[in-house]
C-alpha cells in the first residue's frame, strides 16, 4: 500500500555538513545558529559540595544534596522529628522510602549532632512513648504500667531490667532517645 510512495535514488545525493566537505567542518561549538542568534553554549555548572547537619538541617538544605527532592527531604524532616533527632548518621538511611542508593551517595556529605528531644520514661505517657519510631504500642503500654507498679527508674540498668516485650537491639537503640529525670 505504501508502495507508491516510496522512493530510492540510485545516485548518492547525501552531501555531510550541508554540502561542505568533512575537512571544512566547523567546530563544535560554532555553527550558523550560534553566529546570529548570539547563543552562547551551555555550561555544566557543579553543585557546590555541600555539609548538612542531620539534625540541624531544614527541608531545604537537605534538596541541595544530589539525589534528595522535596519529597525525601521531607520523609527525612518528619523523620528526624519523630526521633527526636539522629542519634547517629546511619539513622538517615532508615527513612522510609529513602532508597539505600541514595543514602550511600549522600552519606559523605552528612554531619552528626546531638539529639535535641529526648524522653523521660518517668513522666511520659503511653502515647507519648508509642509515638517514638522505636517503641510499639505494646512496649509503650507495658513500660507505662511496669512504671505504675515498681516506681521511677534509676537509671538505664532499672529500666533494662524490665525485661519482654524489649530486646537487647531495642535498649541499644533507645538508650540515647532516654531520661531519667
Amino acid at each position: 500500500m505504501l508502495a507508491p510512495y516510496i522512493r530510492i535514488s540510485q545516485q548518492d545525493n547525501w552531501k555531510p555538513f550541508a554540502g561542505r566537505r568533512y575537512d571544512e567542518r566547523p567546530s563544535p561549538t560554532h555553527n550558523d545558529f550560534t553566529e546570529k542568534a548570539g547563543y552562547v553554549p551551555f555550561e555544566k555548572k557543579e553543585k557546590p559540595v555541600v555539609v548538612v547537619d542531620v539534625n540541624l538541617a531544614t527541608e531545604e538544605e537537605w534538596q541541595q544534596l544530589k539525589g534528595i527532592g522535596p519529597g525525601y527531604s521531607k520523609r527525612i524532616v518528619n523523620f528526624r522529628e519523630k526521633l527526636g533527632g539522629f542519634a547517629t548518621v546511619e539513622l538517615v538511611g532508615e527513612t522510609f522510602g529513602l532508597p539505600d542508593s541514595v543514602f550511600q551517595q549522600i552519606r559523605p556529605y552528612l554531619q552528626p549532632s546531638p539529639v535535641f528531644r529526648k524522653l523521660n520514661v518517668n513522666t511520659a505517657g503511653t502515647e507519648e512513648l508509642k509515638s517514638h519510631p522505636f517503641i510499639s504500642s505494646l512496649q509503650a503500654t507495658v513500660l507505662v504500667n511496669y512504671h505504675k507498679q515498681h516506681g521511677a527508674f534509676a537509671d538505664f540498668n532499672a529500666l533494662k531490667k524490665m525485661g519482654p516485650p524489649f530486646k537487647e537491639e531495642d535498649w541499644q537503640r533507645l538508650e540515647v532517645y532516654l531520661v531519667f529525670d
